[in-house]
């Protein structure tokens, strides 16, 4: 078990699939779903991390989660071996709020100069009113 704070990029969730495209059923017998978490850690040196959540707990937890707020994530990391090669995924199982984003995200030109808007003037525009 580990604890990671991270700065939250986006949350998608998809239904499983098998390589020849038929949907996997869950215990319950409605089609297994999952949830894909990716964020930046906090610190010098920040990373990108991406999590795995199936429990529906936890899932229904990050839909309300929005771009840049700050989250305890905790997670268990399983590797597994496939044809000589290991393969890590880190599972979600846990998700807490630090901080919220009060501010919507803002649009890609907020980040330099805003568009401009043409000068006013009293000549004739060519419209009607």
């Amino acid at each position: 078990m580990a604890k990671e704070l991270i700065t939250v990029q986006f949350y998608k969730e998809e239904i499983v699939k098998r390589k020849d495209g038929t949907i996997v059923q869950g215990k319950d017998g409605n089609p297994l779903e999952k949830g894909l978490l990716v964020g930046t850690s906090d610190g010098q040196y920040p990373r990108t991390v991406a999590f795995t959540v199936f429990n529906s707990d936890t899932r229904f937890q990050c839909k309300s989660i929005q771009a840049n707020d700050k989250v305890d994530v905790t997670f268990d990391v399983e590797s597994r071996e496939w044809n000589g090669r290991y393969f890590t995924e880190a599972k979600a199982w846990g998700v807490e709020v630090k901080s919220s984003n009060s501010n919507p995200i803002k649009p890609s030109y907020a980040q330099g100069a805003e568009p401009s808007m043409p000068a006013a003037d009293d000549d004739d525009d060519g419209l009607p009113f």
